[in-house]
């Protein structure tokens, strides 16, 4: 399609047909507005250009770094943070391994007989020396509790020595065992909870 251009005409106005009154206030308004240079104002707010000022690039430039700049330092602390406790808790894990291993080093190597036992009563853990005291082998006892070692005639003092153990947290006495062999046998027993 070829043709001659559409004219843009900048002061136009409709009105319907014949009503002259009207389009002579258009007309005397316009040339009122087009001497005062309001006109051009009013033109270019409407219809002219669009102006970006809020979106120019250095305006956006400002406050993507006044938010990502802070982000970025806030990212980089909470990581050296993060760092930071993960080697505190690293630190403190293997002083509670190495602590641990001495305890199991005094406990296995120690002279004497420990026996660990739970609020029931049943053995939970057991050293060396126990085993040899006992004649149990270490599973065997672990299977057994407090009344299993006693013989009849010395469970009710065993048991309510245990008993006041639980209520006091430490206690001291001489009691009859029996070992594996059924041979009845005294030991001299230190506790606490």
């Amino acid at each position: 399609i070829a043709g001659n251009p559409v004219k843009a005409f900048k002061n136009c106005f409709a009105a319907r047909k014949g009503n002259t009154e009207l389009l002579m206030l258009f007309s005397e308004g316009l040339n009122i507005i087009n001497q005062t240079g309001e006109y051009n104002d009013i033109y270019n707010k409407w219809f002219g250009v669009l102006e970006g000022k809020y979106y120019k690039r250095e305006l956006i430039i400002k406050y993507s770094i006044a938010v990502v700049v802070p982000l970025i330092i806030f990212i980089i602390l909470l990581f050296l943070f993060m760092k930071l406790l993960k080697s505190q808790v690293n630190k403190a894990t293997e002083d509670l391994r190495q602590r641990e291993a001495t305890l199991r080093s005094y406990i296995d190597n120690s002279p004497d007989g420990v026996f660990i036992a739970d609020e029931n009563g049943n053995y939970v853990e057991v050293n060396p020396a126990a085993t040899v005291i006992t004649g149990y082998s270490r599973d065997e006892l672990l299977t057994k509790s407090i009344a299993d070692m006693l013989p009849p005639e010395g469970l009710d003092g065993g048991l309510d020595h245990f008993n006041r153990l639980k209520e006091t947290g430490s206690g001291n006495r001489e009691l009859m065992f029996l070992h594996k062999s059924g041979e009845k046998r005294w030991w001299s027993l230190y506790a606490v909870k």
